[in-house]
């Protein structure tokens, strides 16, 4: 009776390490009889062993699917992420070279208001001169209208 389990364990394991994981299905699982506390009865202990492998088979086939799944999943993210980050980049890029641009060009007209203060104050001085020969030969005006107002009383 030994020999018949080690034999019948012996062929279990060469069939199960032939089929792939994948191979397995749910209705290929045998089917034993419960008794009323449903326990398996001692006579079918093996087949019982083996029906729990072929289920452990079959969730570990379940398992390594899914697996798969989220592994494909990831490599989905991580090539969109790739993705997104270049976009990100170039649209980076394309901001910091308007921003480039624009600052080049408040530099330019700062230059030119900087020119266009130092011509006004030019401006500037030239009138406060002007203001002053003004005045100067407004007193000389002021100056000879009452010189020759006070010739003319003499006379």
């Amino acid at each position: 009776m030994i020999s018949e389990r080690v034999f019948v364990a012996s062929a279990w394991q060469e069939d199960t390490m032939a089929r792939t994981s994948s191979d397995v299905t749910h209705d290929e699982i045998p089917q034993t009889k419960k008794d009323r506390r449903g326990r398996e009865p001692s006579r079918d202990v093996l087949a019982a062993v083996v029906a729990r492998v072929e289920k452990l088979e079959l969730a570990m086939a379940k398992t390594r699917d899914a697996i798969e799944d989220v592994v494909v999943h990831i490599d989905g993210v991580e090539s969109r992420e790739e993705d997104l980050r270049g976009e990100m980049q170039g649209a980076l890029n394309a901001v910091v070279d308007g921003l480039a641009q624009r600052s080049e060009s408040l530099e330019a007209e700062l230059v030119s208001i900087k020119e266009e203060i130092v011509a006004i104050r030019a401006e500037r001085d030239q009138v406060a001169t002007m203001r002053e020969e003004f005045e100067a030969l407004k007193a000389e005006l002021i100056a000879l209208r009452g010189a020759v107002v006070g010739r003319t009383v003499m006379l």
